[in-house]
């Protein structure tokens, strides 16, 4: 039996250039493989990966969702609010994750039903959200104080950080959900033959404001985690997450058409994404140049990533 020669281009391009991104910033700073900033690195990526999770499956059913910084802005709010306003802290998360999948269910019915492009309906959603928040905290951010906060954020469980733990959970659920519930195989099917679907009885629309609800709900339990973190809930404090969670996807290997990728390369993306932001910090490099930069190399990996699928498919063709 012939062995299978190794071949470069067979590894994922978010991997070496994971690889080649860590050893570049570790010859700059060697500080950056210490505990404390790997720990720090772990903790970073957490609300990424869970939000990014939510955009995945919205991409892989050939949609876009630009909604869901303005929704991690609202959930702040809401849940500093509810807290403020003397509401447990259970029911608090509750009603917060509770307002925040509703959101993405109107903007799945108006894509579905109204046959509206995603990318206008979720664009005009998270300006209304963003609004909403900055009526809400009259511009200015609302503050409340919790040991439960600092306790989550900082706290640790057999030495994993605890936003760690939730990431890894949400992650679990909604591997189960993708690729072992029919829901899941829908989402696939919006992405791949959207018109199988129809022609098989399957009501595509159910499926499409499912796929918003969830996302929603991911963005929803990001602002909980970020509210955490500044023991405060801002209206602007979600700008720009949309974009790092697309991002983070598409370098992950998810493809905006034919419902190709997932949630495994979506960790890359994300890890990517928060060790070139780590470690510019670490090295030193100014915040105002940090923005640029990123997104030079965010836009290079999707390049490179982009050239590397073609030529692969090209000698599959071959």
């Amino acid at each position: 039996m012939r062995k299978k020669s190794f071949k470069f281009y067979n590894i994922p391009p978010v991997l070496w250039m994971l690889g080649i991104g860590i050893i570049i910033i570790t010859f700059f700073a060697s500080s950056f493989l210490s505990i404390n900033n790997l720990k720090n690195i772990l903790i970073q990526a957490s609300p990424l990966l869970i939000l990014s999770i939510g955009s995945t499956m919205v991409i892989l059913s050939e949609e876009i969702d630009l909604s869901v910084g303005g929704i991690i802005s609202l959930s702040t709010v809401l849940w500093i609010t509810f807290l403020n306003l003397g509401i447990p802290m259970f029911f608090a998360i509750i009603l917060t994750l509770l307002a925040s999948s509703s959101i993405g269910a109107v903007s799945g019915i108006i894509v579905a039903k109204g046959n509206v492009p995603s990318f206008i309906v979720t664009l005009g959603v998270a300006s209304i959200a963003s609004g909403i928040a900055l009526v809400i905290t009259q511009g200015s951010s609302v503050y409340y104080s919790s040991k439960i906060f600092s306790a989550f954020i900082n706290g640790q469980i057999l030495f994993l950080p605890i936003p760690l733990i939730l990431a890894i959970v949400v992650y679990a659920i909604s591997w189960l959900v993708l690729y072992r519930t029919r829901f899941g195989a829908q989402i696939f099917g919006l992405g791949g033959n959207r018109d199988a679907l129809s022609l098989g009885g399957i009501d595509d629309s159910r499926s499409i404001i499912g796929v918003f609800s969830y996302s929603a709900l991911m963005a929803g339990i990001t602002g909980l985690i970020i509210a955490s973190r500044i023991e405060s809930g801002n209206p602007t404090t979600g700008a720009g997450w949309e974009f790092d969670a697309i991002a983070a996807t598409l370098i992950g290997g998810t493809s905006f058409t034919e419902g190709q990728g997932g949630i495994k390369g979506t960790i890359l993306g994300v890890l990517l994404l928060v060790v070139i932001r780590n470690g510019l910090n670490v090295i030193g490099v100014q915040p105002m140049y940090q923005s640029g930069l990123i997104g030079g190399m965010v836009l290079l990996a999707i390049i490179i990533d982009v050239y590397i699928s073609n030529y692969k498919a090209e000698r599959v063709k071959v």
